[in-house]
């Protein structure tokens, strides 16, 4: 289909609409399933998706494959288990260590 029509590229095969050449379909972000529009194909690289605090995030994977969390937020996963996703969550604040000086030094 051409720019401006619906595509549905998230459905089994024989219920896919697919967007001609040189366009692209346009999804709302971490909507599986819903359809799209067709636009204009961009060419600049692709960046990893930003998602919200309590969103999935996958960062051991492809660059192409990476969801990001949004500034503020860091990507909890199961620690010793590569590869899997992780929720987003606040970035924690951790108040400065005051530095350790040796005996006979300044304090």
């Amino acid at each position: 289909v051409g720019e401006g029509q619906e595509c549905k590229v998230a459905v089994a095969p024989q219920y896919q609409v697919h967007c001609e050449e040189g366009c692209e379909c346009v999804t709302t972000p971490h909507r599986r399933g819903t359809s799209g529009i067709c636009s204009k194909a961009e060419t600049k690289p692709p960046q990893p998706a930003a998602v919200g605090e309590g969103q999935e995030c996958k960062v051991a994977v492809a660059p192409q494959y990476q969801v990001h969390c949004e500034e503020g937020c860091e990507c909890v996963t199961t620690p010793h288990r590569r590869g899997t996703s992780g929720i987003c969550s606040k970035a924690e604040t951790k108040p400065p260590q005051p530095a350790a000086v040796g005996e006979g030094q300044e304090c």
